[in-house]
């Protein structure tokens, strides 16, 4: 019975360390080894982007989108971190284009909307839907950096593992 005990302990152990600390450590990891991805942030280009005809009005401020996640700091000195996989489509997620619809100032993380018969408020229903990527805080914009970041999660795994060798079955082993 002693052993029994000491065996569902150890196991309970393990699922605690496991359902706990191993997730918070592989989120962590991929933090700082993936550029994160954001799917559909809209951004309504309001009233005051158009023209009565409902075109854009290229010299108003208020057609110029900055993303959520712009690099700010170390991140527009680092190319690596500019924002990256840039689409952009009106409200139904229709692509639209860069150069002809839109312009990408990547280090900034403005997008520019320009005045195109797919831009008019009748076409984009005065909204605009953008998936990109970006540096979260933490990324390692050095690829070596990288590499030795991708190995916290198994070496937490291993140390884990470790751990229930040394302690768990030793102790059972000398009994």
């Amino acid at each position: 019975m002693k052993d029994t005990g000491k065996i569902i302990m150890l196991f309970i152990g393990i699922i605690v360390v496991v359902s706990a600390f191993v997730p918070t450590i592989f989120t962590t990891q991929n933090k700082m080894t993936d550029k994160q991805a954001i799917n559909n942030e809209s951004y309504n280009l309001t009233t005051s982007c158009y023209t009565t005809g409902g075109e854009i009005n290229e010299s108003n401020s208020a057609c110029n989108y900055t993303v959520e996640n712009a690099p700010t700091g170390w991140e527009k000195n680092d190319p690596v971190c500019y924002i990256s996989s840039v689409t952009v489509g009106n409200a139904t997620d229709d692509p639209l284009t860069e150069s002809t619809d839109y312009n990408l100032v990547a280090d900034e993380g403005i997008i520019q909307i320009l005045n195109t018969t797919d831009t008019t408020s009748s076409s984009t229903g005065e909204l605009i839907l953008v998936d990109y990527s970006y540096c979260e805080e933490g990324y390692n914009p050095d690829a070596a950096s990288r590499s030795v970041a991708s190995l916290i999660g198994l070496f937490a795994v291993l140390a884990l593992l470790a751990f229930v060798i040394v302690v768990g079955i030793k102790e059972w082993i000398n009994q």
